[in-house]
């Protein structure tokens, strides 16, 4: 989970990002890691900008942004 509140993996110190951004969760059968927008469900509130509006599987060198953050994902 990617957000504000001490809950999150990655905690972000962005008054505007949301409670809950965005969360990465690795699909076993897939084998890739797959960004969401939000947080069980539900879409954050700022939303997460990225390719699309549905979840995403993550590669190296992929930027996303949520607010004023910017992600820029390293994959191992």
């Amino acid at each position: 989970m990617i957000g504000r509140t001490p809950e999150c993996n990655i905690r972000i110190s962005d008054r505007l990002l949301s409670k809950n951004q965005a969360s990465i969760s690795f699909i076993k059968d897939e084998q890739a890691w797959v960004l969401t927008d939000g947080f069980n469900g539900k879409p954050s509130t700022n939303g997460t900008w990225m390719y699309l509006n549905e979840d995403f599987s993550m590669h190296t060198g992929m930027v996303f942004k949520a607010n004023q953050t910017i992600f820029n994902v390293e994959l191992s």
